[in-house]
């Protein structure tokens, strides 16, 4: 059986009240709404942190801010704690990241661990790939994908 494609998004302090997708009455998020419409849609999610390093730690590890450490901007992910692309990447999945935070980028903090390629869209020196026809076959082709929404 094939395994199901799998695209993480993740939207750094973005109020789900403001996305259509969570019943917002204008159109400001069409291609959001649409992604969401043909992708599984949480409806109960919490960020287990008031800013983005901590909740991404806790996305990348399953872990509070209690068990993983990473409250502050000069910390990093113990390489002894699961993270959750290393999983995905040993169950045989290619793992790409996409980044323009560079809180999650650019900082060594831990958070690009297992990725087979990163590329990073914010801070002073992007890795932006010139063109997506470029982009080893499954990119390319998520890249066309994704310009649907």
């Amino acid at each position: 059986m094939k395994k199901p494609d799998i695209i993480f998004v993740v939207l750094d302090t973005q109020r789900a009240d403001r996305l259509g997708a969570y019943g917002h009455e204008r159109a400001v998020t069409p291609n959001l709404d649409r992604f969401a419409e043909a992708g599984v849609l949480f409806e109960q999610a919490v960020a287990p942190a008031q800013w983005t390093i901590p909740s991404h730690a806790s996305l990348f590890t399953g872990l509070y801010p209690t068990a993983h450490q990473i409250t502050q901007s000069t910390h990093s992910l113990n390489p002894d704690l699961p993270h959750l692309v290393e999983v995905m990447r040993a169950a045989g999945y290619e793992t790409v990241g996409f980044c323009n935070n560079p809180l999650v980028g650019i900082l060594n903090n831990g958070f690009k661990r297992g990725f087979d390629t990163f590329y990073n869209y914010g801070g002073a020196f992007p890795s932006v790939p010139e063109s997506s026809s470029r982009l080893p076959w499954p990119l390319n082709q998520a890249s066309e994908w994704y310009t649907q929404f």
